[in-house]
Parts: C-alpha cells; sequence; structure tokens
C-alpha cells in the first residue's frame, strides 16, 4: 500500500481525533449514569473502529509483518459485534437492520468496484461524469447513515444534520483531487466505508449521551426512506456488476462474484425476514381485528356506523336490549331516527365532527310504549366514517336528577335550601333590575321563638314533627308565586318578586299568626312563635346582603318582642359597630392589655381601710384606660368569660401576695359573674390559686349578684356553702335591686351585704330611703352579717350612716379608684383624718 496522501489523512487523523474525544467523553458520561453495559459497549465499538482505521492504513505495506492481517481482522470481528450489540439496545428489528445497513454498504462497495473494472476495461466514462458516480457513492453511503437516523430522534435538528452530513467530507476530498479512481492498494478505497462508519459512530456516541438513556421502546420506527434505502442501494449496484462482468475483465473478478453473490444471499435473507415480518404483521392485524370485533359485539354501548348522510350503515348487536329492535332493522334508517334526534340537529353535529375532527356529544331520549330511556351518544370520524357509540344513561340521569334534588331541596322540609333561595334571589334580583315596575321584590327571613324548648323537653324527633307542620302551614299562608325555603335549623325564608308593599304587613301579619298557633303533635301540643325581618330590595342590593339584612331586621324584632320588624340601615351600622367594637375587645384579651385598679372599703366609724375591691380595667391599642363593662360583655356573649375571671382572680391575689411582702396581708373582693360561680370545678380553681401563692382563704371575698338564684338556685346554694368551708367569704353585691332580696337572706349563706348606690344618692332626700337602709342594715346586723355601703360620696351620706350603726363603705369619700402602688401607701399611713385627706387629694389629682 502506497503512503497516505496529504488529504486522506487529514481526513483520516480529524476523523479519527473528533471520534476519539467523542467516545471518551460518551463512555465517562454513560459510566456515571449507572448504564455501566452501555458504557462498555459504546468503549468497545471504539476500540474495534480505531484499531480497524489504523490497521487498514498500514496493513498493506510491503514492511507490515502478517500480524497486521490478523489484527485487522479481530477489529474487524469487534467491530461487527459491538455493531450488534449497540444496534440490539435500541431496535426490536436489530437482524433486520444489520443486513439493511451491510446491504447498503456492500451495495456501496460493490458501486464503486464496478466503476473501477468498467475505468479499467476502458468504458467511456469522462471526468464530470465519473464525477457524479462519485458522489452518487457516497450519497449511498449517507443513506446508510439514515438507516440509523431514527437512533437521533430526541436530539436537536442541528446535532441530527450534523451526524447524516458526516460522510461529506469525503464527497470534497473526491472532488478536490478530480476523483481518483480507487483500486485495492489505494487508500482511497477505504475512504468511504471508513467515513460512513464513523458517521455512524458519531450517531451512535450522541445516542449514548441521551440523559436518560434510550431503549427500543422509545426509539421511533424506521422511515420510509430507510425500509426502501437498502433495495435502491442493490438496484443500482447490480446493474453495475452485471455491466461489469460483460466487460470480461479477470482481475479480481472471483472476489467481485463473491460479494455479488453475497448481495444476493443477503438480500434474499432479508427478503425472507420481511416476508415474516409481514406475516406476523398479518396475524397481529387479524388478532387485533377480532379483538375489536368482539369488543362491539360484546359491548354493552350500541356502536354504529352512519354515512356523513346519517343513515346507519351497521349497528351492533347491543342495540337490541338499549334501544329495543334488532341492530339489522335498523341499518338503512336515518340515525337521528334512531337517537330520538332531529335530522337537522345529528347532521349538524356530523358537519361539525368532519370539519374539525373533534368529538361531539349528544344527549337524547327515546320514549318507547313501555318506558323512556335516555341515552348520551358520541360522535366521531373513524377511518372516513362517522361512528356513533351509543350509551344507556336513565340510571346515571336519575341519580342526577336525584342528586341535584339533594343538594338543593331540604330532605325534612321538602323546601328550597339555603343555596336554591341564594340562586332564585339572584335570579329575581337581575331580573328586577332590568324591569323595575310598582311591585316590589321582598324576602322575609323567619326565626322560630320557643323551638329550642320543643327539643330540650320532647327530643329532636318533636322538633322535626313542628318544623315539618311549620313548613305545611307556611305553603298554604304564602301565595304560589313565593319562594319558601329552609334556610337552616329553625330558620325560613320567603321571597316575594311580585308584591305591593302595602300588601307586605298584612301578610307577615297572617304568617305569624299561622305559625302561633298550637301544634298537635304524637309528642304532646306544643306552642310557639316567630320572629321575622323584613327587606325590600335596593338598587345596589345583592342576594347575601339582603340575606344579611333581612337577618338582622329579624334580630331587631325578637329583642323588641315584636312579630316582625322591617330593616332599616341604622340596624346594618349597628352590626358593623358592634363587629368592630368585638374587634377590639378580642385583640385587648389576646394581648393581654388588662389592669385591675382598687378601691379602699373603710371602717365608718374609725375610717380605718380595711380591704380593697378589685375593679377591672382595659386600655386600647393607643393607651387609652377603658371602664370594663363593654369588655365583659363581649366576654360573656363569647364564651371567653372564664378566661376574664381567671386573669381577675389570679391578677388579684398576685396584688395581695405583694402587699403581704411590702405593707400588710390586705384582703380583697372579686366580683364573679353567676356563670362563673356555676362552672365545673369553680371551688377547686380557688382553693389551686390559693395555695399557690400560700394565702389564707380568708383575705379572698367573691361578689356575686342575686341573679345567681333565678336558675339552679340549689346548686348555687351548695357551691357558696363550699366556698365558705374553704374559707372564702361571700358578698351579696348591689343588694336590694334584686326580685325578692329580703327573701333568699334566710336561705344564702353568705358573709357580706353591699348596698346598692342608688339608695345612698337618695339616702339624704328622702325619708323611704333611710327607712330601707335602716332596714337593711338592722336585718344584716340580726342575722351577723356585714354591711358595705356602695357609692358614699359626700360627709353628709358618711354622717346618716353613722345614725344607723357601725357600717363598712366605700366611695370617692374614702378613696377613689387606685393603684397598686397608691393601695400600699394607704395602708402604710394608718391614721383616719390622714387617710381621708389623702383619698381626696388623691380624687383631685385623678
Amino acid at each position: 500500500m502506497t503512503a497516505a496522501s496529504g488529504p486522506v489523512m487529514v481526513v483520516v487523523l480529524l476523523t479519527g481525533g473528533i471520534l476519539s474525544v467523542a467516545a471518551g467523553w460518551c463512555v465517562v458520561r454513560t459510566w456515571k449514569r449507572g448504564l455501566r453495559r452501555d458504557a462498555l459497549i459504546v468503549a468497545a465499538w471504539s476500540l474495534s473502529f480505531i484499531a480497524m482505521g489504523v490497521l487498514g492504513l498500514v496493513h498493506g505495506r510491503p514492511d507490515a509483518p502478517p500480524v497486521y492481517s490478523v489484527l485487522l481482522g479481530v477489529s474487524l470481528a469487534a467491530f461487527a459485534v459491538a455493531y450488534v450489540a449497540i444496534v440490539r439496545r435500541f431496535f426490536d428489528a436489530w437482524r433486520e437492520l444489520t443486513l439493511d445497513a451491510w446491504l447498503i454498504g456492500g451495495s456501496g462497495l460493490q458501486a464503486t468496484w464496478s466503476i473501477v473494472l468498467l475505468t479499467d476495461n476502458g468504458v467511456a466514462l469522462e471526468q464530470p461524469y465519473l464525477d457524479l458516480v462519485h458522489v452518487g457513492v457516497a450519497a449511498w453511503f449517507t443513506a446508510g447513515v439514515l438507516r440509523h437516523a431514527p437512533l437521533l430522534e430526541h436530539h436537536s435538528r442541528p446535532v441530527r444534520l450534523a451526524a447524516v452530513a458526516f460522510p461529506l467530507p469525503y464527497l470534497a476530498a473526491v472532488v478536490l483531487n478530480k476523483a481518483p479512481t480507487p483500486t485495492w492498494s489505494d487508500e482511497w478505497f477505504y475512504l468511504p466505508e471508513l467515513l460512513t462508519s464513523a458517521s455512524f459512530m458519531l450517531i451512535l456516541v450522541m445516542v449514548a449521551a441521551y440523559p436518560d438513556g434510550l431503549t427500543h421502546d422509545v426509539v421511533p420506527l424506521r422511515s420510509r426512506v430507510g425500509l426502501q434505502a437498502p433495495y435502491l442501494a442493490v438496484l443500482l449496484a447490480l446493474p453495475l456488476a452485471f455491466t461489469a462482468i460483460i466487460s470480461g475483465d479477470a482481475g479480481g473478478m472471483a472476489a467481485f462474484l463473491v460479494l455479488c453473490g453475497l448481495l444476493v444471499v443477503v438480500l434474499s435473507i432479508r427478503q425472507i425476514l420481511t416476508t415474516g415480518v409481514n406475516e406476523a404483521l398479518v396475524s397481529r392485524m387479524k388478532e387485533r381485528e377480532n379483538l375489536y370485533r368482539s369488543l362491539v359485539q360484546d359491548s354493552s354501548d350500541v356502536i354504529m356506523i352512519a354515512t356523513h348522510g346519517g343513515v346507519l350503515e351497521y349497528v351492533s348487536p347491543a342495540a337490541l336490549p338499549v334501544l329495543g329492535e334488532p341492530g339489522a332493522d335498523m341499518v338503512g334508517r336515518p340515525a337521528g331516527e334512531v337517537l330520538g334526534v332531529t335530522d337537522a340537529d345529528l347532521m349538524q353535529v356530523i358537519d361539525s365532527v368532519l370539519d374539525d375532527g373533534a368529538p361531539r356529544r349528544i344527549e337524547s331520549r327515546v320514549v318507547d310504549p313501555t318506558e323512556s330511556s335516555h341515552l348520551e351518544t358520541i360522535v366521531s370520524v373513524r377511518g372516513g366514517n362517522v361512528v356513533l357509540n351509543v350509551r344507556d344513561v336513565s340510571e346515571r340521569t336519575v341519580l342526577r336528577e336525584q342528586l341535584n334534588d339533594l343538594a338543593f331541596r331540604d330532605p325534612l322540609t321538602g323546601l328550597h335550601n339555603r343555596t336554591r333561595l341564594v340562586r332564585s334571589l339572584e335570579q329575581s334580583l337581575d331580573t328586577w333590575r332590568g324591569n323595575p315596575s310598582s311591585a316590589h321584590l321582598v324576602l322575609l327571613f323567619l326565626d322560630l321563638d320557643g323551638f329550642k324548648a320543643v327539643n330540650d323537653a320532647a327530643g329532636h324527633a318533636a322538633g322535626d314533627a313542628v318544623l315539618h307542620k311549620v313548613a305545611g302551614r307556611l305553603s298554604a299562608a304564602l301565595p304560589r308565586t313565593a319562594t319558601l325555603a329552609r334556610v337552616g335549623g329553625d330558620e325560613f325564608a320567603v321571597l316575594f318578586t311580585d308584591i305591593g308593599w302595602q300588601e307586605v304587613g298584612v301578610l307577615v301579619d297572617h304568617i305569624a299568626a299561622e305559625v302561633a298557633r298550637a301544634y298537635e303533635i304524637e309528642q304532646g301540643e306544643f306552642v310557639i312563635g316567630v320572629s321575622i325581618g323584613v327587606v325590600e330590595a335596593g338598587d345596589a342590593a345583592d342576594a347575601e346582603n339582603l340575606l344579611r339584612d333581612a337577618d338582622l331586621a329579624m334580630y331587631a324584632a325578637k329583642r323588641s318582642r315584636q312579630s316582625w320588624m322591617p330593616f332599616d340601615p341604622s340596624m346594618h351600622e349597628e352590626a358593623v359597630r358592634r363587629t368592630d367594637s368585638d374587634r377590639v375587645h378580642a385583640d385587648a384579651l389576646s394581648e393581654g392589655r388588662l389592669e385591675l385598679r382598687y378601691q379602699p372599703i373603710v371602717d365608718l366609724e374609725t375610717e380605718e381601710p380595711t380591704g380593697v375591691e378589685a375593679l377591672l380595667r382595659w386600655r386600647t391599642a393607643a393607651g387609652l384606660l377603658c371602664l370594663p363593662q363593654p369588655l365583659i360583655e363581649y366576654a360573656e356573649r363569647t364564651g371567653r368569660v372564664s378566661d376574664l375571671t381567671d386573669w381577675v382572680v389570679g391578677a388579684a391575689l398576685d396584688q395581695v401576695a405583694a402587699w403581704r411582702e411590702e405593707v400588710a396581708l390586705i384582703p380583697v373582693s372579686v366580683n364573679l359573674a353567676p356563670v362563673e360561680l356555676l362552672r365545673e370545678g369553680a371551688v377547686a380553681s380557688f382553693r389551686h390559686e390559693l395555695a399557690s401563692r400560700d394565702l389564707p382563704a380568708s383575705v379572698l371575698t367573691i361578689e356575686i349578684t342575686e341573679q345567681v338564684l333565678l336558675h339552679e338556685a340549689d346548686r348555687a346554694i351548695r357551691v357558696i356553702n363550699d366556698l365558705r368551708a374553704l374559707g372564702v367569704k361571700v358578698a351579696i353585691d348591689d343588694f336590694g335591686t334584686g326580685f325578692s332580696s329580703l327573701a333568699y337572706l334566710v336561705d344564702l349563706p353568705v358573709d357580706v351585704i353591699k348596698i346598692d348606690a342608688s339608695f345612698l344618692q337618695a339616702l339624704p332626700r328622702t325619708h323611704t330611703a333611710r327607712t330601707v337602709v335602716a332596714g337593711i342594715v338592722d336585718m344584716a346586723r340580726d342575722l351577723d352579717l356585714v354591711v358595705v355601703a356602695e357609692g358614699v360620696e359626700t360627709i353628709e351620706q358618711r354622717d346618716l350612716l353613722l345614725t344607723l350603726g357601725r357600717t363598712q363603705c366605700q366611695g370617692y369619700l374614702f378613696g377613689g379608684v387606685l393603684r397598686s402602688e397608691e393601695v400600699s401607701a394607704l395602708f402604710a399611713i394608718g391614721s383616719g383624718s390622714l387617710q381621708v385627706e389623702h383619698r381626696r387629694a388623691s380624687e383631685r389629682s385623678a
């Protein structure tokens, strides 16, 4: 073999260098991803390819030892094995692909050889035509690359183009060198095969570098060009070979004929494989056809095939149970007639499906003498035919109607529920806004009064029976145009869309009278009332706001004990203010913006302090100190009064413990709401609070009002006895303002009576007040109770009290509302006159 020429060596070295770098990078990357088998296969392919290229350049030299030829054969075998391994990695039909690649490569070699023989035998091939022949040969090698192009499907277009165009340097080389005629001893003879194989090698390198790896399951099917390429290659090569054989040159003819024979044999094998594949495909198609036929024949859905004009050509056997007649009897009839759809509507759907290919759904109803069926039909196009998939959805339709009824109807009374009411209200508002007239759109909101007592007395079954009767009476009392709904619990709503405002009052009074009649049910006779809020739609009204305003009017009627009340905007303003106020109070509780102030309790004769009453205060976010009543009302309304009580008791006892260290043990009185006195574990809670601070129980006085006896009086008395047994004192606050104060003194085991400040204010003015106060003091003395007069503010009040006997007092005359440090200073002074002066000075400074 002659020394390789410059252009050939450049191409060989450039190709080898690119492939070596790419192969090394591919092997490392594939190995790191854990695809070690793939990495080894690519490494073997790369090494065998490089070895084959190097050995192919030197094995023909005169001084080359024979072992080079052996090594070249080994590298060729390794190259072929690695090729098969890689192709099997990505394709099921790897045998066919391998034969196709050999046919293309062999045909290219055969065509090249034929051109050599024809040229040597003097066949007239002028240079321009010879260049075209070489270009054509290179193009067939490029077709071999295209045969494997599906492997590049997951790469970008530039990468695919680069791989396919990799053999093109050969075209440039043959053109630049005037297309020399290759011979067995010429390195140009191997260049097309070298570059084509290199191109395929580059394809495999890029495939192996695919980030997630590939298997034959994700590689797409081969293209039509790839399928035809082997046959076209042989079709080109064999005529050229036949022409070369006729030329009669014996040089290399034996090998030439062997190559021709191999092409024919490989082509025959390839065709046998193709025949087998085709038979397998035909068998698979028959299996699928049988499968699809069984699916259609055995399906519960009716499968119909119709012409573009809507005439039925095929109807599956399921038509008999679904549509009531055999499918064969329907063939030739219009599909619309069978499905209960007008021909015009069906043709409109079919035309739409034919236009854009998107399936359409039709719902219809077929009525026969015995029953009716709800049908759902999917219209689609398959293979140019109009396919109608018909399903009986009668059960689903009934279920949907039942669910819809459950979603919009109250199951107990059968009336509309809140959701349906809101929807009707929104629709009525839209209609009313579009055409307001003299008629009014009015909403009533009804809440039953005394209904809870029915549940408590006779159980929920009785309550349900009463609700059912209320619904019946309301339905009978309302005009047919009204919408009646149960919106929850014992609340109802009525919507009028065509009523004059002057009629509303009469109708509402009639409703209230009907509801108020006695109810005779199995559990007995019950009487309830109703509170009704009335609201009229305005220009800016919406459904939720109308319901809110009617609800506000209803609560206003309930508070005023009237049967009904129309909505007034001030009701909403008050609700907004209350909401804002509740938010402020909630923040004060959550953030702990609570404080205690103290008012001294003094002995009237000595004017010495005997204890203090803890008074709650709270601060706004701006730091303003406020009176406690709104905060207490909020806590009672929202169920947070227990938290408030616990804080007051704990803070008061903490201060007592602090005073014990600073001055003396100062008794403290704490106000307690009736509900807190009856709270489960109240006595144990007080015991724990006192013990945790090591305080004697006598230091604490609990102040309650007479209202504690309105409900569960016996239980209240038991709790008071338990507190007194613990050592805690109990005082009746605001005595004299209750319902029967004097009578309950006999039963209530208390220690202290606090006369309400209203008596002290009237004491200097009326003889009656003096008589009442004197009676209370005398009675308390006889019962061995301590009397505390609240609200003593003047010297005159003090002097009158002195004439009635020894009592204790509290009021601004003896001290205003003090801070804890002021209480410490007060108890440290010890002189009565100094105390009065100090307290008056404190009052003036406050």
